[in-house]
């Protein structure tokens, strides 16, 4: 038996941010974001027997752009202790294309070759980055150290990359 895959998985953030203090010890902050991704995976599988053997790929590639915004909130109740939230909002998408193709050849000693090929080259792709809501806990001492604790909580997603239409079987293709 053999299987064989690679992931690329790239994701840029880009955009301005603003903070300001409102008091000494209360600063606000905004951020905006375009996010782009590009992601490849493939993998490759054989498995096989005296009787039988099988051979299969799958390659999946799509690229995206998207939009989010982080407000965030930073407060200094004492000397050396900060807490902070940030709220991140789910991303907005603005473009995206992909592609899907998939093969499996069923090798058998007595019922011969079967193969199975799907692709589907012009497909939808979304950016799911869901909402997020971050707490913080800090501790500071100048020239001496620092410690910090976050708790996160991501909200619910769609993990759906594309969608379109297998272009040889006309059936829907999710993936």
């Amino acid at each position: 038996h053999f299987f064989k895959g690679t992931i690329d998985d790239q994701t840029l953030w880009v955009g301005p941010s603003l903070g300001h203090a409102i008091q000494p010890e209360l600063t606000l902050g905004l951020g905006v974001y375009g996010v782009y991704r590009t992601f490849s995976s493939f993998q490759n599988v054989y498995m096989g027997s005296e009787k039988a053997a099988g051979v299969g790929s799958r390659d999946l590639k799509y690229n995206n752009l998207g939009a989010l915004a982080l407000l965030g909130a930073q407060y200094q109740p004492v000397e050396n202790w900060n807490i902070g939230l940030t709220i991140q909002t789910p991303s907005v998408n603005l473009y995206g294309s992909g592609q899907f193709h998939a093969d499996v050849v069923n090798i058998h000693e007595t019922q011969g070759a079967i193969a199975e090929f799907l692709y589907a080259d012009d497909m939808d792709s979304r950016n799911n980055i869901p909402a997020k809501m971050t707490l913080g806990l800090g501790w500071e001492k100048k020239k001496s150290g620092a410690l910090g604790l976050d708790i996160a909580w991501h909200l619910a997603n769609s993990y759906n990359r594309l969608e379109g239409t297998f272009e040889n079987t006309s059936e829907p293709a999710i993936a």
